[in-house]
């Protein structure tokens, strides 16, 4: 398959980047402003000293960074303003299970309250705009069926975090399909949906690679919840690359609106203890597994879920480059340069080279 993201495009292109400060929008700003992009951010203070953000050296690549909440509709339009942005990637989330449990109001209030506001800002904009939406594969009503899901089927979400990004997902269709186009907005609007994504420089509490990597550094037992579900795991550059791509699509015609999924292929999907016992076989000494039941029983985590991305290899020419055990060997080789210094931003760069001269 030929390359699909086309470097010149975003050569000066102004780009609005909320949650930028995140592992997505970290990694997504740095990409954008090797292509020559003037990338503004938008959001809270980073929140580890290890994380990618603030190793990589983000703020020295961008153009102005924001540090506001996404939740301040004034401070957010100032921003915009100052900005003028020719495209928006609105990251910015409470993107965490547990923490919704703790903080179901808060997420919210982020998640939805935050998506209104960003995009009530961009139907308001004269200027022509591309808003691209990021949220999750949870916002699927997940029946735990044996087929992948599709932009189509019904949107759900029990838990906090997965219901508020069902609910992001409604507004943004809302926004889309009765307030920028009946009204003429010079603005096109579409969602990504994107799967568990990977890499170096993530250290979120109670997501698996990160929590498996404080255990490495830490010399502990490495603690999992549930060994046999399965996610669609993907590298966060095969993730972003689908951002990317259908930005620039959505740049040149209102017909890539609407919901898009980028996800693994189904048959690369692993499941928890295979993942695990990867990354551990890299390292020695390596910590032991134990399965925590009691923390299984209170999550009420789904067995499966999987994405169908037919609709984004139809229509952008996208398909994820790596396996999951390739996913896997980029994160691996950039969580051990952070745990030996000096050597991170060389090791992402060589993950950004090889990805994109990789042959599929």
């Amino acid at each position: 398959m030929p390359r699909t993201i086309r470097e010149q495009f975003w050569r000066n292109k102004k780009v609005f980047i909320t949650g930028h400060t995140g592992f997505k929008g970290a990694w997504l700003s740095y990409l954008l402003s090797s292509f020559g992009a003037s990338v503004y951010g938008y959001s809270l203070e980073p929140e580890h000293e290890d994380q990618f953000y603030v190793k990589i050296g983000v703020d020295s690549c961008i153009k102005k960074s924001f540090i506001r909440d996404i939740r301040d509709k004034t401070a957010l339009e100032d921003a915009m303003k100052a900005s003028s942005p020719d495209i928006v990637f609105h990251m910015a989330a409470q993107p965490l299970v547990r923490f919704g449990y703790q903080a179901p109001l808060y997420t919210f209030d982020v998640n939805v309250m935050g998506t209104a506001n960003l995009l009530d800002l961009a139907v308001s904009m004269v200027k022509p705009l591309v808003v691209l939406a990021i949220t999750t594969d949870k916002v699927y009503k997940n029946h735990e069926q044996i087929w992948p899901y599709r932009e189509t089927d019904e949107l759900g979400g029990t838990d906090p975090y997965s219901s508020s990004k069902a609910c992001a997902e409604l507004i943004i269709n809302s926004y889309m399909e009765s307030i920028s186009r009946p009204n003429g907005s010079c603005v096109r609007i579409a969602s990504a949906r994107a799967g568990n994504v990977i890499g170096g420089g993530d250290w979120s509490l109670d997501r698996l690679i990160p929590d498996v990597m404080r255990s490495i550094q830490l010399g502990k037992t490495v603690s999992i919840r549930n060994p046999y579900a399965t996610r669609p795991w993907q590298h966060v550059l095969d993730c972003l690359s689908g951002y990317i791509v259908l930005a620039e699509r959505l740049y040149q015609s209102d017909e890539y609106t609407g919901a898009w999924n980028f996800g693994p292929l189904t048959e690369q999907e692993w499941n928890v203890e295979r993942v695990v016992e990867h990354i551990l076989n890299n390292f020695n000494p390596s910590p032991d597994i134990v399965v925590d039941t009691e923390m299984l029983a209170k999550k009420r985590e789904h067995m499966s879920l999987s994405l169908d991305s037919t609709k984004s290899t139809k229509y952008l020419n996208w398909s994820p480059r790596l396996s999951v055990s390739e996913a896997l060997d980029y994160t691996i080789r950039e969580y051990r340069s952070l745990l030996q210094p000096d050597d991170f931003k060389n090791v992402i760069d060589d993950s950004i080279k090889n990805f994109f001269n990789k042959d599929i």
